[in-house]
């Protein structure tokens, strides 16, 4: 099987060609740069010493290795021995994955968005040796080209501005390091009520795209974390409109070319509005907040259409992003062979000589013409449905199915011979932890034939996380690393590492009921509260003991991923619901109180807080299943949504939870306890009366 790595492309270099500093790395997209002829250092001490000793600017660029554009600037600019000399001789060059830090992508990007009012990857910061930034940008061409200026003539500028106006740059870079400190003093509401959420919902309405699902236009993302906004909040109230915009969303996206319908998994995000042509990256943080919002959906609507998307991303992320040791690696890359979607696309030629007699009915079904629908190839994407198709083609649906899975297989197979786009085969712990749920829940919920090896896939990634990426400090905290890499952890955790880890711990516990994974969850969080608050409310995203950067960054808007503090939130909440801490709870309910005005006027970036925000407002319901054998019991509870429950399952009458205090099994029979806003039902010993019990609330 042929797959272009960034490993495997290290060895056509010629012998003689030396490589730079950051052949000492471990990120391969640091390594993707380490025989560029820019003079590349990593982050850190060094490159700042430097920097002072030659009394020149730093040059930093940031990216990741599933990034097209960062890939362009690398073969327009990098490899350009003219403008690596400009760099070389003018600043002190560094590198960073962002994936890798977070923390200085963070704090940079800030930067960068307060001076140029936008932002993206790969991102240009020119800063002074002591890190206080004065230029940037994103992607420059080699000349000046598409309005923006060509890097080697703003390379050139940059350096005479140092030489001749450094007074002037040095000032700007102290008032804008100013601003960077002061970014999230922001006034703190006095109280939260039901009126908040229902204006995001406002909110959401106004930017939603009716016809295609998704919020505002082209280029189009997938927000996982407001799709689960819109869950709880149909869930707690009954609001059918938010189920509305969400089903239209993951059934537009599940048809989408956005869906790899051969392998499974969701690319990155849309190019356009109706989610047909993907900037072709697949990312594991998407696919595993996904395949949760598909489950959870599919448990409250029951269609299929959910269910076998979910099961397809979980398939595909077992098959081509788990590592031997049972953790998930970050991406893979859009390209392949130098040329975005490559692996991905087909030709009608292609697809008529490869599946002959149902072609036809192939090419109906996922829109395929001679023209294509992206640069004379076509990216698949679900156009006809099954009744359509089975009438057109005068054919009974059960044939229908099995010659379109027949098609698929033989697509399937024959793309396996093409060169792969690169694999990041780093393991990033926050993202792992999103994994973690998704697994868990999929280790519950998808039924015996299927859930088994799901929720052993999930044991075994818990098991990584606790044997690979995480470590006992010499005060005895619970600490996390947050990136691992044949066979190296490195580069102390942060707090969306140890929220996001908590709550995939968190939803393990929910499936297996295992002590253990409670009490490690409950360890982490113990550890963000001691090293990761600000007095003025919330939390960092570095601990006190990380690095200290110009900026300590502190996150509360979602980017692909839910916010270290909307994690944080959920993660206070969900515990103190499970463990009877109310003090818990008052700190997540800090934490929206200082963002609650924003979120009500900008939902779309604050989808983890509103969830949090709506776990808060529900009624507290607790469900307590002790003694016997209570599988059957379990099956009733795992075949509902109840994302709100505090759900606890015991052999025996250790009560460790106050759930179980006072409570035993009836008779020796497996017995339910469902308790509501402090009012407890009778107790039942059998799942038919636990499921009409559940049906009544």
């Amino acid at each position: 099987m042929a797959r272009a790595g960034y490993f495997e492309g290290m060895s056509d270099h010629p012998a003689e060609q030396t490589p730079n500093a950051l052949i000492r790395e471990t990120s391969p997209y640091l390594l993707q740069h380490a025989y560029n002829p820019v003079q590349w250092q990593a982050w850190g001490e060094a490159a700042f010493s430097e920097a002072r000793k030659r009394d020149v600017p730093i040059l930093l660029s940031v990216g990741y290795s599933a990034c097209h554009w960062c890939h362009v600037m690398e073969r327009e600019s990098f490899e350009n021995n003219e403008i690596a000399a400009l760099m070389n001789a003018h600043f002190v060059p560094v590198k960073v994955d962002r994936e890798e830090r977070p923390d200085v992508d963070s704090v940079y990007m800030n930067a960068v968005q307060m001076m140029t009012g936008q932002g993206g990857w790969p991102m240009t910061v020119v800063m002074t040796p002591d890190g206080q930034p004065f230029y940037g940008g994103t992607y420059f061409p080699p000349d000046d080209r598409y309005g923006r200026p060509g890097f080697k003539r703003l390379l050139t500028a940059l350096h005479d501005a140092w030489q001749h106006r450094r007074e002037e740059l040095v000032g700007n870079a102290a008032e804008l390091t100013g601003h960077l400190q002061n970014v999230d003093r922001i006034q703190a509401a006095s109280d939260v009520d039901d009126a908040a959420p229902a204006q995001s919902m406002i909110a959401l309405e106004g930017s939603f795209d009716k016809l295609w699902g998704g919020f505002g236009a082209a280029p189009k993302f997938p927000n996982p974390a407001n799709l689960e906004f819109l869950l709880s909040h149909h869930h707690r109230t009954g609001n059918a409109m938010a189920l509305e915009m969400l089903e239209q969303t993951l059934t537009r996206m599940a048809g989408g070319g956005i869906f790899d319908h051969i392998g499974g998994g969701f690319a990155r995000y849309s190019t356009d509005q109706q989610w047909l042509v993907p900037h072709f990256e697949k990312m594991l943080y998407d696919n595993a907040q996904l395949i949760s919002v598909y489950l959870n959906t599919f448990l409250v609507t029951r269609k299929e259409l959910y269910f076998l998307t979910a099961k397809e991303c979980l398939e595909y992320a077992l098959r081509e992003m788990r590592s031997p040791g049972g953790g998930f690696f970050s991406a893979q890359d859009a390209d392949s062979e130098g040329v975005e979607g490559k692996f991905f696309v087909w030709t009608e030629a292609e697809l008529d000589a490869l599946l002959e007699e149902n072609s036809a009915l192939f090419k109906r079904a996922f829109g395929v013409t001679s023209d294509g629908n992206w640069e004379h190839s076509n990216v698949l994407w679900r156009v006809a449905s099954d009744e359509d198709l089975a009438k057109d083609f005068a054919i009974p649906k059960a044939e229908l199915h099995t010659r379109l899975e027949n098609a698929k297989m033989l697509v399937y197979f024959a793309r396996e011979g093409r060169v792969k786009p690169a694999l990041d085969d780093k393991i990033l712990a926050s993202w792992n932890g999103l994994m973690l749920s998704a697994l868990a829940l999929a280790g519950r919920s998808m039924g015996s034939g299927r859930a088994p090896k799901y929720r052993a896939a999930a044991e075994r990634l818990a098991d990584f996380l606790q044997g690979q990426m995480s470590f006992t400090d010499l005060l005895g905290r619970t600490r996390l690393w947050h990136t691992h890499k044949n066979g190296v952890s490195k580069i102390t955790g942060m707090l969306e590492d140890y929220a996001l880890v908590a709550l995939g711990f968190l939803e393990l516990y929910r499936t297996t009921f295992s002590r253990q994974h409670l009490e490690f969850a409950r360890s982490l969080l113990a550890t963000i509260c001691e090293l990761f608050p600000d007095a003025n409310g919330g939390f960092f995203d570095t601990p006190t003991d990380g690095e200290a950067l110009i900026v300590r960054p502190k996150s509360y808007f979602d980017s692909a991923m839910p916010s270290g503090n909307g994690a944080t939130a959920q993660l206070l909440i969900a515990i103190a619901r499970l463990t009877g801490d109310g003090q818990l709870e008052d700190q997540a309910v800090t934490i929206i109180k200082q963002m609650l005005e924003v979120m009500t006027r900008q939902p779309t970036g604050f989808g983890s807080l509103n969830a949090a925000l709506e776990h808060f407002l529900s009624v507290p319901r607790e469900i307590a299943v002790i003694g016997g054998d209570f599988t059957v019991m379990l099956e009733v509870l795992n075949q509902r949504f109840l994302p709100h429950t505090a759900i606890v399952a015991a052999v025996d009458d250790d009560a460790y939870l106050p759930v179980l205090e006072g409570r035993g099994a009836i008779e020796g029979q497996a017995t339910a306890y469902v308790c509501e806003n402090l009012a407890c039902q009778l107790p039942v010993t059998t799942a038919t009366d636990l499921a009409r019990l559940l049906e009544t609330r």
